[in-house]
């Protein structure tokens, strides 16, 4: 829905709010800077001004918390929203309505198609760019938006994700992130071409002349409360940064950016990653290896020490070339005497902290030609045990807010099937709240308690069972079988509802006490049979006429 333009007034003031943002973020930018340098050298422009394609590793001599910020970002990124595998299912908060198998089956169907749309986006490649970030720098941001198809309907999704340095964040009461604004550039005539309309006479002028000047370009989105409706959207606006000229303004239902953070203090806007706990580490090790290069250098070629003109002539240092001496003890090397035992010695302690400050003893499978189920399944619990708190944090800013803004954006392009009809009546007495229930390998290792202490109760009731049979009478059998598929991830598809259930299980008691009437009227039929012949053998039945 398109917002009539600000004022000229209420234009300078969102500028003056954002220089004011700004100010605030200035007293992280040096440390990103120094992160960026070491661990993630894509994303060093934050205070320091690198033309595009330009090399940006010359103050990098060592490459070990590169490596190990990115084998983390990789196993965040494969094992928590990867698109190989769907990640996450939907349960209703209700728990009457999940035991519904029309409900149980519109869940997983709506679950199938959001996953289907992040599988066809951009949101792979561009969510590892976000888990880099985050793990490094602390913080991440990630746009969203749906695109709309030619004929006028849901196009798909499409995500960017923000190198820090370029947006600015506010905590709202309730400490969630829900204004961000962000700079950005783009061609003159790429403007030309999307606010045609509203762009000044300047930026006209500039896309005739020269079409490929970038031009600056200021996007802010916070929350407002819409009159009619009383209910909060976000409104997102777009800004001519040199002219402070608006160019567009729309009203959305859902904020459109993700900001997860890997950890947080709690009178901190921006968070604070695995990379601020391996710089010192990192930043040891790196000058530490550049001063053994220097070292290498002098091994390798030497600095020669010569006496007061006891050259005669030039020194040649080149094979086959010849040089004059007065005296045989006029020249000669000059020993550093490096230890470059020690040197290597103190780099691979080095090495092996920084590692384990981005768990790579805990994300990496042991060097073994094979595992067991139980040895994979400890390793996931320590994954677990480990990053269990950055994965809540992950679930609450990242996870949530990125499959609410997928279903709404599906559900408004009617690209979701209506709910069966007991979702319908739930949803008139507002029961049918829709909670995300993950499925990803770490997450899963959450909910695997349940079953681990279902199977270990069970090895220990057969040996009981079997001397007192009546100890099974303790087990829910049904419950526990449902509870163990569900929590292992078997689709409802594959399970038939309680009332198909009951009703094989009525059919079968039926089949069986009719089955068991026929061999009873045999058996007695057969009796009978059995009397009357044994009376008449014995002179017991009265003769014919009689």
């Amino acid at each position: 829905m398109a917002l009539p333009l600000l004022t000229p007034d209420q234009v300078a003031s969102r500028f003056k709010r954002y220089d004011q943002l700004l100010q605030r973020r200035s007293t992280y930018e040096q440390k990103w800077q120094n992160l960026a340098h070491l661990m993630r050298p894509s994303r060093a422009s934050i205070r320091w001004h690198y033309t595009p394609g330009s090399p940006r590793t010359q103050q990098l001599f060592d490459g070990t918390a590169l490596q190990a910020s990115h084998d983390l970002a990789s196993a965040l990124s494969g094992s928590f929203t990867s698109t190989e595998f769907q990640f996450f299912g939907l349960k209703m908060r209700y728990q009457p309505l999940n035991e519904d198998w029309e409900t149980q089956m519109w869940l997983e169907e709506v679950a199938q198609r959001m996953f289907l749309a992040l599988q066809q986006s951009n949101f792979g490649s561009e969510s590892n760019q976000l888990y880099q970030d985050l793990v490094v720098f602390g913080t991440g941001c990630m746009w969203m938006e749906s695109i709309i198809a030619p004929s006028g309907g849901f196009g798909g999704l499409r995500f960017r994700t923000m190198p820090p340095g370029k947006y600015v964040i506010t905590e709202e009461f309730d400490g969630t992130i829900r204004t961000v604004a962000r700079e950005f550039s783009l061609p003159a005539h790429a403007c030309l071409s999307q606010w045609n309309k509203s762009c000044s006479d300047k930026l006209k002028e500039k896309a005739e002349k020269s079409p490929d000047e970038m031009i600056a370009i200021l996007h802010t989105m916070q929350p407002f409360k819409d009159r009619q409706s009383d209910r909060q959207q976000f409104e997102s606006r777009y800004f001519e940064k040199e002219n402070k000229t608006e160019l567009a303004a729309t009203a959305y239902r859902n904020f459109r950016y993700l900001v997860p953070r890997w950890d947080k203090a709690s009178d901190e806007e921006y968070g604070s990653g695995q990379g601020d706990v391996a710089y010192p580490d990192t930043a040891s090790l790196n000058r530490a290896v550049e001063m053994r290069f220097k070292q290498w250098a002098k091994a390798i070629d030497p600095p020669i020490l010569t006496v007061d003109d006891g050259v005669i002539g030039k020194l040649r240092m080149t094979a086959g070339t010849r040089t004059v001496v007065r005296n045989l003890d006029s020249v000669r090397e000059f020993q550093t005497s490096a230890k470059f035992d020690v040197a290597q010695f103190q780099e691979s302690q080095l090495r092996q902290m920084i590692r384990n400050a981005f768990f790579a003893d805990q994300i990496q499978l042991p060097d073994k030609p094979y595992m067991t189920a139980f040895e994979i399944q400890s390793l996931l619990e320590i994954m677990q045990r480990r990053l269990g708190p950055q994965l809540g944090r992950l679930k609450e800013e990242y996870a949530k807010p990125l499959l609410t803004f997928v279903f709404e954006e599906m559900w408004q392009a009617g690209e979701i099937p209506p709910p069966p009809p007991l979702m319908e009546q739930a949803q008139a007495q507002g029961l049918a709240t829709i909670d995300v229930q993950y499925e990803s390998p770490l997450t899963r290792v959450q909910r695997t308690s349940i079953v681990t202490a279902v199977e270990r109760t069970l090895q220990v009731a057969g040996p009981l069972a079997a001397a007192d049979p009546t100890v099974t009478d303790n087990l829910d059998t049904d419950v526990t079988f449902r509870e163990m598929a569900e929590t292992n991830g078997v689709p409802a598809k594959f399970l038939r509802s309680t009332e198909a259930r009951d009703q094989i299980r009525q059919s079968r008691q039926e089949a069986e006490a009719a089955r068991n009437e026929a061999e009873m009227g045999q058996l007695q039929s057969g009796n009978l049979k059995n009397m009357a012949q044994a009376a008449q053998s014995a002179g017991m039945v009265p003769k014919e006429g009689a």
